[in-house]
């Protein structure tokens, strides 16, 4: 088969699902007659895989080929300051680049909160090239705000420099092009403290350039643990500081934000989720995250799963059932869909050949008893690739 048929029949598989979504109808006979022209399975190499052996790993070494010479990549392990948490009820962590439209806004929406408990902001500006760092100078002499300047190193870098020390029970990450609504702290706070919860969150709207609209949405809930009910981004949460005592954004990355659904949301024993809404997401068609499919390093959605696995083992912190079933839900599918996007299929083979030796050198011996995720574990199991691309497909979310 060339490259272009398969190229081909997984954006038809991707049309036929986007259909199936937005009028509600079962389509997956029509996926499975599409999927029958692509190969059903690809070699897997028994070797585990490691980033260390990129450079010859069968697997990964055309997947950095196609990345852009110079990068560092780091990982997640850290050891922070914790000495100082008790300084301030919450700490808010904002990282700024060339956000001059924007940051003022944001600025305004946090110090503007009418709340009981005590907050540091921490605003890192990242080499902002544009007016952002003027604006910044005006919240110089509040008593409650810190700036760090530092070079471009990306928004991860920018968080872990307010990381490594912590003046904060708690936790809050805002993005300098978002903003927060009114009474978002204490609601966060006043949940966080009555239930002495380790993470809560509420729900956020989305703002288009032009109007708001309603974004995810929660119930209330008071769970022990994560079980998969969070968002997998950081904002429009608290977390309680000691969270990331020793971990931190893995840098270099893009999807830096996995950190949240392999590391910190599995390290939880209390989640609250709230239906208020407290955050407005800016959402910017232009942005990293909307274009980076586009791009050779949307492979970095693999790359950076693999580095958070082997921080997790290197740390002693071993995988449950809810860190398998969210790597099945989650890490599986919304890579591949990140991925096929660059229409090259060795690199989607190669995707999916490390999957398969993930899932046998992390999960051996875990089987889930989520029905809806036993597609995606057959597939991997039996290394078929053919049920791999439909069971993403198909899927019903």
């Amino acid at each position: 088969m060339n490259i272009l048929s398969e190229t081909f029949i997984i954006r038809l598989m991707t049309i036929v699902r986007r259909v199936a979504r937005k009028f509600n109808v079962g389509l997956y006979s029509v996926q499975w007659m599409l999927s029958r022209a692509l190969p059903s399975t690809v070699m897997v190499p028994v070797a585990p895989v490691r980033l260390a052996n990129h450079l010859a790993d069968e697997d990964l070494a055309p997947l950095y080929a196609m990345l852009p010479g110079g990068r560092n990549y780091g990982s997640s392990i850290s050891e922070n300051d914790l000495s100082r948490k008790d300084d301030y009820d919450l700490e808010i962590i904002i990282p700024a680049y060339n956000v001059e439209d924007y940051v003022d806004k944001c600025l305004q929406s946090v110090l503007n909160q009418q709340t009981k408990y005590t907050f540091l902001v921490v605003v890192v500006n990242d080499g902002s090239t544009d007016r952002t760092r003027q604006i910044l100078a005006q919240y110089e002499s509040c008593p409650n705000v810190v700036i760090h300047d530092q070079e471009n190193s990306g928004q991860g870098v920018a968080r872990n420099v307010a990381l490594k020390s912590i003046r904060g029970r708690y936790i809050m990450f805002v993005d300098s092009d978002d903003w927060l609504l009114p009474g978002a702290v204490d609601v966060l706070m006043d949940n966080a403290r009555k239930y002495d919860a380790d993470i809560v969150e509420g729900c956020f709207q989305l703002f288009d350039g032009r109007c708001l609209r309603q974004g995810y949405t929660n119930k209330f809930d008071v769970s022990d643990g994560w079980s998969g009910q969070l968002q997998g981004y950081p904002c429009g949460k608290v977390f309680r500081s000691e969270l990331f005592a020793g971990s931190r954004f893995p840098e270099g990355y893009l999807y830096e934000d996995t950190l949240m659904t392999l590391v910190t949301y599995p390290m939880s024993h209390s989640v609250v989720t709230i239906p208020d809404n407290v955050y407005v997401y800016r959402y910017n068609p232009m942005g990293t995250t909307a274009t980076s499919g586009k791009s050779p390093r949307a492979v970095e959605g693999l790359l950076v799963t693999l580095q958070l696995l082997e921080d997790n083992a290197a740390s002693k912190r071993q995988p449950d059932m809810r860190a398998y079933d969210n790597f099945l839900k989650n890490e599986v599918p919304n890579t591949f869909l990140g991925i096929y996007t660059l229409n090259n299929d060795a690199v989607d083979h190669h995707v999916f050949s490390v999957f398969c030796r993930i899932i046998r050198q992390y999960f051996d011996g875990f089987r889930t008893e989520d029905a809806s995720l036993k597609p995606f574990e057959k597939s991997l199991h039996d290394k078929n690739y053919r049920s791999y691309v439909l069971s993403i497909m198909a899927r019903e979310t």
